[in-house]
């Protein structure tokens, strides 16, 4: 009798083990299984997870589209592809803001002070002509404005006040650009330097540093030291264009070259007083 029910139990037993495998290689299988219900789970990934990414959620209806194609273009973007669970058969494609690999980046945008186009293999947003604060006044912008040829406005009223907006106008006497210059408006081109990251401007270098991308060289040049207003400097290309007819003096906002004093806290020796200071725009 004991011998017949160590039998039976064994049975049992191999038989529950075949059962359990079965169950096991159905649920690996999910490819057959049509359902899987997950109302009863908190979500597999939330926000609080990923602060700093942009999460796009695929849903079973959807999930046959999630191809190795777009696996793999994922991936090329510093995306991540998880599965979900075995019975959705979705994805989760997980894309970081920034994308940081080599050959990512769309282009970097930079301003050719003094030029009416970019270099070659750069691309021109628009040209245009500068503008910024009257040198005698206080409280108008610190900066130069590359201003496009075709404004646009939005409103007919005249604002209550307002701060100015003047043309640049070279103030060089006709020295060191090696051409006549004086009191013609300065123009400037906005350009886009394809599949680089990164812009740097370098002041007293016209040359870049190994592995970077000269744009153009030049002047830096801004506000006369006694005037009232102080405007931040900007590397003005060597060879500079000229807005024909423009020659008129009427001022506005200014280009004056920048100089050192050496002994004042800058070596002489490397550093010449009366030579103006020059300028190189990289990127990389």
């Amino acid at each position: 009798m004991e011998k017949i029910l160590f039998i039976s139990f064994f049975i049992f037993v191999i038989g529950l083990a075949l059962s359990t495998d079965s169950s096991i290689r159905d649920f690996e299988n999910y490819d057959h299984i049509e359902e899987i219900s997950h109302d009863d789970q908190s979500p597999l990934i939330t926000t609080e997870d990923f602060k700093n990414t942009d999460a796009v959620e695929i849903n079973e209806k959807d999930a046959a589209d999630v191809t190795k194609t777009e696996k793999e273009e994922a991936a090329k973007s510093n995306g991540i592809v998880a599965k979900i669970s075995p019975g959705l058969k979705a994805s989760l494609i997980i894309t970081n803001d920034m994308d940081t690999s080599p050959n990512s980046a769309s282009g970097v945008i930079y301003t050719r002070w003094g030029k009416l186009h970019c270099r070659t293999g750069a691309q021109m947003i628009y040209s245009g002509l500068v503008g910024g604060g009257h040198y005698n006044q206080k409280g108008n912008i610190a900066r130069y404005l590359c201003l496009p040829r075709n404004p646009q406005y939005l409103s007919t009223d005249a604002p209550f006040a307002a701060s100015y907006i003047h043309g640049a106008e070279y103030e060089t006497g006709n020295k060191v650009f090696g051409k006549t210059t004086q009191d013609y408006n300065v123009p400037c081109a906005v350009c886009l330097s394809p599949k680089k990251g990164t812009k740097l401007v370098i002041p007293a270098r016209v040359s870049c540093p190994s592995g970077w991308t000269e744009e153009y060289y030049g002047y830096y040049m801004s506000s006369y030291h006694g005037h009232n207003l102080n405007v931040n400097p900007e590397c003005v290309d060597h060879v500079p264009d000229v807005i024909n007819g423009s020659e008129a003096n009427t001022n506005g906002v200014l280009f004056y070259f920048m100089q050192v004093t050496c002994g004042s806290g800058l070596p002489c020796g490397p550093y010449i007083t009366d030579r103006a200071i020059t300028c190189v725009v990289c990127t990389k």
